[in-house]
C-alpha cells in the first residue's frame, strides 16, 4: 500500500514513533478543547442575540458537538497509544483523514470566497500549514502502527519457536 512506503521510521527524524504519535494525540485533543470552548461560548453568545437566526446558531450547536466529537477520537489515541492497540490507530487514521478532507473542503471554500479581497493568498498560506501537519501526523500515527504489528509478529513468532 503507498501509504505504508510513505510512513516514517521515525518522528521528525529523532524521536521514537510512539513519541511522535502521543505528540500528536495531545496536539490535536488541545485543539479540539480550543474549538470545543470556543464553540459554546460563541453558541451561548449567539442565543442572546435574538437577530442572529436559527441557522446560524444550529450550525455552532453541530460544529460543537463535532468538535466534541473529535476530542474524544484523539483521546482515543492516546489511549491506544498507552496500550500499543493497532486497531485503535487504523480507526483513528481513518477518522482523521476524514475531518482532513473536511477541513480541506472548507479552506477551499474560504479561498473561493476571499479570491477578490486579495486575501486568498493569505489563506492559500493558511490552507498549507493546516493541511501538512495533521497529514504528518496521521503518517507518524500510520507509521507507529505498522511498527506495533511488526513487533507482535515478531514476538509471536519467537513464542512459538520456543
Amino acid at each position: 500500500m503507498w501509504l505504508d512506503r510513505i510512513a516514517p521510521n521515525k518522528f521528525l527524524c529523532r524521536f521514537e514513533l510512539r513519541t511522535g504519535s502521543l505528540f500528536y494525540g495531545i496536539l490535536l485533543t488541545s485543539a479540539m478543547v480550543i474549538c470545543t470552548i470556543t464553540m459554546i461560548v460563541d453558541t451561548v453568545n449567539l442565543l442572546k442575540n435574538t437577530e442572529c437566526s436559527k441557522t446560524v446558531t444550529s450550525y455552532r450547536i453541530t460544529a460543537g458537538v463535532y468538535c466534541l466529537f473529535m476530542l474524544c477520537v484523539h483521546l482515543w489515541l492516546i489511549w491506544g497509544v498507552k496500550k500499543e492497540k493497532a486497531s485503535v490507530f487504523l480507526g483513528w487514521t481513518v477518522l482523521t483523514a476524514m475531518w482532513l478532507a473536511q477541513v480541506c473542503c472548507l479552506l477551499l471554500v474560504q479561498i473561493c470566497l476571499n479570491v477578490n479581497d486579495g486575501a486568498a493568498l493569505a489563506w492559500l498560506i493558511v490552507a498549507a500549514v493546516v493541511l501538512v501537519i495533521p497529514f504528518y501526523g496521521i503518517l507518524v500515527v500510520h507509521g507507529y502502527r505498522l511498527e506495533v504489528i511488526r513487533d507482535k509478529k515478531t514476538q509471536r513468532h519467537e513464542t512459538e519457536t520456543i
